[in-house]
């Protein structure tokens, strides 16, 4: 009997999207979701790459600037689906990289946040469109994935509560414990950050982590059960040609200090017949300029996501880095990265380099799917790597078994499917 999949709106920072991480995350969880079964509303100045969804709003900072300077100007836009470029290689606008509201003056940064979330509490997103388009796309369901800020939590409690449709939340990124504060400012922003994500969690009748240690620690806290949502894994066929020179793979982001680990690994590799290579859109002049004084490593910029799979069968280790320095460590300790679904399917060995207690790192070693070391024991791992490959080769076959197990898409969206479909149950009963 086929599935009566429910209604689901996502509210989310980003737009699905086959590069942005958040992007990518959604795209991925709801890659077998039926597409008039999906819409999205979104907040970054963002073009749809794919296909997934046909329903979309978008408000962003400006259209709310916009909207307060010229009282009677509508905020945010409708997209269907001939606004869908699915040719563009990634999904964030050319005319805004960054909020308006906070770009005028890094020294400001601060307070500009406190300004952008003061004029999104203006409520001027509160439009007539809005409310014909949640009635024309009836949603069941809103999915909201927490970000760092105040202003979506308020825009989900409206939905939710006009139009009485159940909250389920996904909560990929730890703010609530370890919300940056540097400053007044910042201390506010906590406050009332930490107040909202209380309310929300209180008022959903549902939730998924990234990771072990992020449910252990909120369900803790919030007495809210809920799941672990993995990225789906690609599975890829063993390299072909087995060669001396041996290429190592990172890419993603250079955040939290994961170029230092970048960098240590590379110096490793300069006794080697070996490269690697890094792919990143940071644009950091100090770090590449660190990066650029070790031999065995080539930065490569960015690339779109079917260059990245090219490469991945290219490549013989695929990298997964954290940083070791305390303040990285509290910020990343409950994410789970996504390349870990880009890797562990891939028939490549995995080297993870971090702390044993980042959710990354932990991960990876509590499965036994990749060689995991610190930088006091990079010189044995990757001697093991590249000259014991037949020791290596049981962490790629764990690695291989983690995918099937945790990491399937049918079983993702089973699982999804049973959570979401909860609220229309009680509806029913």
């Amino acid at each position: 009997m086929d599935r009566e999949f429910p209604k689901v709106l996502v509210i989310s920072h980003n737009v699905f999207s086959r590069t942005m991480n958040v992007g990518r995350f959604l795209a991925d969880t709801f890659r077998d979701w039926p597409s008039e079964k999906l819409s999205q509303m979104y907040f970054y100045d963002e073009t749809p790459t794919v296909t997934l969804c046909t329903d979309y709003y978008k408000v962003t900072d400006r259209d709310v600037l916009g909207s307060i300077m010229r009282p009677g100007k509508i905020c945010g836009h409708v997209l269907s689906e001939k606004d869908i470029d699915a040719s563009l290689g990634n999904s964030v606008s050319g005319r805004m990289k960054e909020s308006n509201l906070y770009r005028f003056k890094n020294r400001h940064e601060k307070l500009a946040k406190l300004l952008r979330e003061a004029a999104w509490g203006t409520g001027v997103w509160k439009t007539r469109q809005l409310d014909e388009w949640i009635r024309k796309t009836s949603p069941d369901v809103i999915y909201y994935v927490m970000s760092d800020y105040v202003f979506p939590f308020k825009i989900v409690e409206y939905l939710s509560e006009k139009y009485d449709i159940p909250v389920f939340v996904s909560i990929e990124d730890d703010y609530y414990f370890n919300f940056p504060v540097k400053g007044l400012f910042d201390r506010i922003r906590r406050y009332k950050y930490r107040r909202n994500v209380e309310m929300i969690m209180d008022r959903s009748f549902g939730v998924s982590y990234a990771c072990d240690i992020m449910k252990d620690q909120y369900e803790e806290q919030f007495r809210k059960d809920g799941i672990i949502q993995f990225k789906s894994a690609v599975s890829f066929p063993a390299k072909e040609q087995i060669t001396q020179h041996k290429k190592f793979l990172y890419a993603g982001s250079m955040s939290f200090g994961r170029w230092k680990s970048l960098l240590e690994i590379g110096k490793n590799l300069e006794p080697y017949d070996a490269e690697l290579r890094i792919y990143s859109n940071t644009d950091d002049g100090s770090i590449l300029e660190e990066l650029g004084k070790c031999s065995s490593i080539r930065f490569m910029g960015f690339a779109p996501a079917e260059k990245i799979e090219e490469e991945i069968k290219a490549s013989d280790v695929l990298l997964v880095v954290e940083s070791f320095d305390r303040e990285s460590i509290e910020r990343v300790r409950c994410s789970l990265s996504t390349k870990i679904g880009d890797y562990v399917g891939a028939n490549r060995c995995i080297l993870a380099c971090g702390p044993k207690e980042v959710g990354s790192i932990d991960y990876l070693l509590r499965n036994e799917a990749a060689v995991v070391s610190d930088y006091e024991g990079l010189a044995d791992a990757i001697d093991l790597i590249i000259n014991r490959p037949e020791e290596a080769r049981r962490y790629t076959d764990n690695a291989m078994k983690l995918a099937e197990e945790n990491h399937d898409s049918g079983k993702i969206t089973d699982l999804l499917y049973r959570e979401l479909s909860k609220a229309t149950l009680a509806d029913r009963n």
